[in-house]
């Protein structure tokens, strides 16, 4: 049986690794929050990677604005070995 979750409001920061972002190649990977909240129909991401210029991390976050929504993200908490997935 599939499990249906809706999720209301959301605040986390995860890695997006390189190959999310194949034309920035120079950084291995970026740090990113994401704020999401659905009555308001909101969704804004912002680069934490503070020695990323401004330029690229606004590229970025254009990116993730355009290409990934809220149900393209995979959340995995497992509280039997700690192992958190985002």
């Amino acid at each position: 049986m599939d499990k249906m979750r809706i999720i209301d409001k959301l605040m986390v920061v995860f890695d997006l690794p390189k190959y999310h972002a194949v034309c920035f190649p120079e950084h291995a990977s970026t740090r990113v929050m994401l704020v999401y909240d659905r009555e308001k129909e909101e969704r804004h991401f912002k680069v934490l990677t503070k020695d990323m210029p401004k330029r690229m991390s606004g590229e970025i976050e254009a990116w993730l604005q355009d290409n990934m929504g809220i149900d393209e993200i995979h959340f995995e908490l497992n509280a039997d070995n700690g192992d958190i997935r985002v």
